[in-house]
């Protein structure tokens, strides 16, 4: 299963933001985050005849409860083989059921999540009361339920569990009502990239001179020790603009430049950069995204691959997905050459 679907698919409270782009709405309560980047509207009416991208949304304050049913949509390149590709677009059935309790400002939901494509069974469902996703919310001001709240966390509470968080360049808010749920994604002005899980991880890469190039995916994240873990390493930042810092790692002064970044959770990543260590400039280029109608192309099957066993879910058996994202661009291998690091 590719990584964008599993991110999709394994947390669908979070999840709502896939599809999600009216800029227009405004999310009341988070006076401290930026301007709206999507939102998705959950009713209480059927999905058919409204402008709601989520349908049957029940809150039952009684008993704690609600749920809701979302379509997603799942593209893909898909054919015979490599020469012969088209465009292809199914649909995810995703059916949530939620149990949630509130302590002090803290909303703690539980939920239980079934998905189904052409109703087949997709992996991922969550069923069980030992299998459930817990997502954690934070709200100063709230009437019960009633009111909006900001995402702080989401795990799977069961013997493989994961955590799912949208990416910190973000933030999330969900607005609870008597017949509605809306979920806004907005930019987070809080965000410094030279203080996420990536820059931490090149410059202990830097200092320890090995491992491998950090992986694009880690800066959407703050790291969780910045900044005592560099620090007790010799590691120190010298000065930092929005697109460049200097740092001093053992003695020897590193420049991380040109810092170009977009990352929109479920849909897009790339993070393109140049490091200066040791006499050496080494460019940083990882681009990869959902691919879509536009970019179903045969001069793109280069960025493509197959994915086995996806066939099986389509209604046509013959079509094999040849790709359901495509990667741009991959110069980690280069990267590591150019700075020499070792495995």
């Amino acid at each position: 299963m590719n990584k964008f679907l599993t991110w999709l698919i394994g947390g669908s409270l979070i999840g709502l933001c896939a599809c999600g782009d009216d800029s227009s709405s405004n999310a009341g309560g988070n006076d401290d985050a930026g301007g709206v980047v999507a939102s998705t509207l959950c009713l209480s009416t059927p999905l058919d005849g409204s402008d709601a991208e989520c349908g049957s949304f029940v809150l039952n304050e009684s008993d704690s409860t609600f749920s809701f049913l979302r379509w997603i949509d799942y593209g893909f390149c898909g054919g015979t083989d490599s020469l012969n590709m088209s465009w292809h677009l199914e649909k995810i059935k995703a059916q949530v059921s939620s149990k949630y309790s509130i302590r002090g400002d803290s909303l703690y939901v539980r939920s239980n999540e079934i998905y189904t494509m052409n109703e087949i069974p997709l992996g991922y469902s969550s069923t069980k009361d030992d299998n459930a996703v817990v997502t954690t919310f934070w709200s100063p001001k709230h009437d019960g339920i009633k009111g909006t709240w900001r995402y702080v966390s989401q795990y799977l509470d069961s013997p493989r569990g994961y955590v799912n968080s949208p990416f910190e360049n973000h933030a999330v808010f969900w607005t609870f009502s008597e017949n509605r749920l809306l979920q806004d994604t907005v930019e987070n002005p809080g965000y410094n990239f030279f203080r996420t899980s990536f820059v931490e991880d090149l410059l202990f890469s830097i200092y320890y001179k090995e491992g491998g190039a950090p992986n694009a995916i880690h800066a959407g994240y703050f790291s969780k020790f910045y900044p005592y873990n560099l620090s007790s390493l010799d590691i120190q930042m010298d000065s930092r603009s929005e697109t460049e810092a200097t740092f001093t790692v053992g003695g020897e002064k590193v420049v991380i430049s040109n810092v170009d970044f977009e990352l929109i959770f479920f849909s897009r990543f790339k993070v393109f950069l140049d490091v200066e260590y040791a006499g050496k400039k080494c460019p940083y280029r990882y681009h990869v995204e959902n691919i879509s109608e536009q970019t179903c192309r045969q001069e793109n099957v280069d960025f493509m691959y197959l994915e086995d066993g996806w066939n099986s879910y389509t209604l046509d058996t013959t079509v094999r997905v040849w790709s359901s994202e495509i990667r741009f661009e991959d110069n980690r291998r280069e990267f590591e050459e150019c700075l020499g690091f070792s495995e």
